[in-house]
């Protein structure tokens, strides 16, 4: 603990994102620890605002100058955070105009006039969450509930006035016992990476339509017990997925699903193809207008980050990681029983492009 007021959070060693005509780097920055409020706080688990800011820099993006190293700027996406609901993934630099469409997105500045061009920096939460910020200052774009909006998201509002998130006090752990049976969204987004493609202004994002029930115990290094299940009215045999966002009006597309679980980055191209693959060793291409599954082969292992592209006299080549992770595995291969994982096969796929 800190008597400044910051603590217990970590940028976990992913990569950041750099802008060089700003000459800034954008770092996502991980959960407090440990995860509940009442077990950081003694018993208190109000003894820090439910409003940005709340023990900085925990579940932030932070803009810093690349020479110098100081910070630019912040954005809190969830203030003292209460569900481990780590903020710490890949942010996506974008230009786009600014016409978020109400009935698409959730929560939107009302002081950004319509229309405006804007460099754009958008991340997911792993908690869930689609936050799009001003990339030269931080300023709150919009935002909404990823990948569904539904009452049980952790949080609240995002301030009219000042941009600054708000989180559930509802959905808070205040005591041992307690039981909130439906928390979402659990683990939705991880290390994998999505893709922006620029052709049709459209972030891909891989989804699991997952939930926690989270009890509270004290005695627990955390605080809690954690029990991530398939959310309540979602299908399960469809409860993993990509979406299509357009990043200028919020509309999402959900354009493939499944029910295998995936750790697979997406990978767009220039010629309307996106690569995704999963753990039950399915590598696709689909098309990106509409999901549909163009090819698909099996490889070895469990597809893991990162996806890449390259090109060789003239010949392109995909090639994709497999490998266990199980850390980050293990929680959603348990919502799949039937799935019957290949361990400890760590290789490199490699598939050239026809001509």
């Amino acid at each position: 603990d800190k008597d400044d007021g910051t603590r217990g959070c970590a940028p976990w060693g992913l990569p950041g994102g750099y802008h060089p005509g700003l000459n800034l780097v954008y770092w996502g920055v991980a959960n407090s620890n440990p995860h509940t409020r009442y077990k950081r706080h003694d018993g208190n688990p109000f003894a820090v605002p439910l409003t940005a800011p709340a023990e900085l820099y925990c579940n932030s993006t932070l803009a810093l100058d690349v020479d110098t190293g100081q910070l630019a700027w912040y954005y809190q996406h969830v203030p003292g955070d209460d569900w481990d609901a780590d903020w710490t993934h890949e942010r996506i630099r974008f230009t786009s105009e600014f016409n978020p469409d109400p009935d698409a997105v959730r929560w939107i500045n009302p002081n950004v006039t319509k229309g405006d061009q804007r460099e754009m920096l958008a991340g997911v939460g792993e908690g869930g969450g689609l936050w799009v910020l001003d990339a030269e200052d931080g300023e709150f774009l919009w935002a909404t509930p990823f990948p569904f909006n539904v009452p049980e998201f952790h949080i609240a509002d995002v301030e009219d006035d000042t941009g600054n998130t708000v989180i559930s006090r509802d959905m808070v752990l205040t005591h041992d016992g307690q039981v909130h049976d439906m928390i979402c969204f659990s683990n939705i987004k991880g290390y994998y990476a999505m893709a922006y493609h620029p052709g049709n202004n459209s972030l891909y994002i891989p989804y699991h339509d997952a939930c926690d029930k989270r009890t509270g115990a004290i005695s627990t290094g955390n605080g809690h017990i954690r029990e991530a299940f398939i959310r309540n009215g979602a299908n399960s045999d469809d409860w993993v997925g990509l979406a299509k966002v357009n990043m200028e009006t919020g509309h999402t597309d959900y354009i493939y699903t499944q029910r295998a679980p995936s750790n697979g980055a997406v990978l767009v191209t220039a010629g309307d193809l996106v690569f995704w693959g999963d753990m039950d060793r399915r590598f696709r291409a689909l098309d990106a207008e509409n999901g549909d599954v163009l090819w698909e082969g099996i490889v070895g292992g469990i597809i893991q980050n990162s996806t890449i592209t390259y090109a060789v006299d003239g010949r392109q080549y995909i090639a994709v990681m497999t490998g266990d992770g199980f850390a980050h595995t293990s929680g959603k291969v348990g919502l799949v029983p039937e799935l019957e994982l290949v361990r400890g096969h760590n290789a490199i796929y490699v598939f050239a492009l026809p001509d």
